[in-house]
């Protein structure tokens, strides 16, 4: 991608991308998506079916009036990795040392535009109207980035399920006890298939 559209690609710009690798799919995606594509695959909802889509600690919409976060961006500049010191604090919280600087090598910089969009901006707007299908929402309690109580009001916005992921951060795919999200999911997406006899409570991890 050239550098100037790489420095003004938007979470909307992701939206046909999503679109384009589903249409080759003979039926309706299955849509698992995290932070800011979380995001994008909302603004995808918006104008395409799915079968069933879970959003890990997404990227807020301006609907939901997030609090701005102190994430300077330089739209001349592509943005970050951080140091990795705040890229744990932020994304890996509840990884193990070594795991985290493992994925820390992988990142590469992101557009300054999205990323203001999800931290000072909030220009992306969802039309809660215009997407259907089953939706499952997850919240995270230490997550600095996509505030619980924002991720709540998106979840009630969108008529979703919802869960609340006690003691896990931003970065909840990479947690020392993933596998609780992923069996969380799992059980999730059973129940809209009409398979397994329903998805217990969890009283403490995943509420």
């Amino acid at each position: 991608m050239p550098p100037e559209e790489a420095l003004r690609r938007s979470i909307e710009d992701v939206a046909p991308d999503i679109e384009a690798v589903a249409s080759g799919l003979q039926e309706p995606p299955i849509i698992i998506a995290h932070s800011m594509g979380a995001l994008a695959s909302l603004k995808y909802a918006e104008r395409n079916r799915h079968a069933g889509m879970v959003l890990l600690t997404p990227g807020l919409p301006r609907e939901v009036t997030p609090d701005n976060l102190e994430v300077p961006t330089d739209p001349t500049q592509m943005w970050g990795p951080p140091p990795f010191e705040l890229t744990k604090q932020l994304f890996f919280s509840g990884a193990d040392e070594e795991l985290a600087r493992r994925y820390y090598e992988l990142l590469i910089p992101e557009s300054p535009r999205a990323v203001a969009q999800v931290t000072t901006e909030w220009s992306v707007t969802v039309d809660p109207v215009r997407i259907s299908g089953p939706l499952l929402v997850l919240a995270a309690e230490h997550d600095a980035l996509s505030d619980p109580a924002a991720v709540h009001r998106l979840a009630r916005l969108l008529g979703a399920d919802y869960r609340y992921a006690a003691g896990f951060g931003h970065g909840v795919t990479l947690d020392r006890k993933w596998a609780d999200i992923a069996e969380m999911t799992h059980r999730w997406l059973c129940n809209i298939a009409g398979e397994g006899e329903g998805e217990p409570q969890r009283e403490a991890l995943i509420q």
